[in-house]
């Protein structure tokens, strides 16, 4: 195994940070990098804001109860943005394809571009000694990050990014077996049962030494049968002018 391999198969999500500073020609590295990804139509509608104020920080951690936030050397704001995209459009042309951007394909296309990037990133950081962890969580905050950032239409924040110096080292979470990743020429629903049987079994033993007495399974239908209200998120994807039509 290459050390490329090796950095990719030993990720972690770091949520636990030394204080220590990564220096501006490291983040350098890291952020083109994360820039130097596929994206849809070579649109590069992706943006990243870093938030130097540790005032927002804090708000934020407070807010989505999620420490790490506040604790990281660098934090960023990964925006879904069209809006540089429409740099130069004017009038009618600006209309249609302001409307043709607002599309459910469109903006998923932007959220995909997003996290193939903060991939690269933390692969890039993980390579330089350094952690962090991507987070849907404090998109909740999206009304501090607003006010903060002065952020135009056909921006929106899509996830967030966390970075420092590791604390430790959390191990790798075990993943499904391979064989309910990679399948070839249909989807064999038998195979994907017993590897998640197989992979309970896994995540047993994985929970247990983290004082946690439940599967993979159970663990997942207490976070996904609570009553979530999401219309705030809806909205605010629409304020910004993503409509998803």
């Amino acid at each position: 195994m290459n050390d490329l391999l090796k950095v990719i198969h030993n990720r972690a999500s770091i949520r636990k940070f030394t204080g220590e500073h990564i220096p501006e020609s490291d983040m350098e590295q890291i952020m083109s990098a994360a820039q130097s990804v596929p994206s849809i139509n070579n649109y590069q509608p992706v943006t990243y804001v870093e938030i130097t104020d540790q005032s927002v920080k804090d708000q934020a951690a407070d807010l989505v109860n999620m420490p790490y936030v506040a604790s990281s050397d660098r934090f960023f704001v990964i925006l879904a943005d069209y809006h540089k995209l429409l740099v130069g459009f004017e009038g009618k042309e600006r209309e249609i394809a302001q409307t043709n951007l607002s599309a459910y394909n469109i903006a998923e296309g932007a959220a995909l571009s997003a996290g193939v990037s903060a991939y690269a990133a933390i692969i890039a950081a993980e390579s330089l000694g350094y952690g962090g962890v991507t987070m849907a969580g404090p998109v909740r905050a999206f009304q501090i990050y607003e006010n903060y950032l002065d952020l135009p239409e056909m921006t929106k924040v899509v996830f967030t990014l966390a970075l420092g110096v590791p604390d430790g080292h959390p191990g790798v979470k075990p993943k499904l077996p391979l064989s309910t990743f990679w399948q070839k020429d249909s989807y064999d629903t038998n195979v994907i049962d017993q590897g998640i049987a197989y992979y309970n079994k896994t995540m047993r033993s994985y929970y247990e030494s983290r004082n946690i007495d439940e599967n993979w399974t159970e663990h997942n239908k207490k976070a996904l049968t609570k009553a979530k209200d999401t219309t705030a998120l809806t909205e605010y994807a629409k304020r910004k002018g993503f409509n998803l039509k």
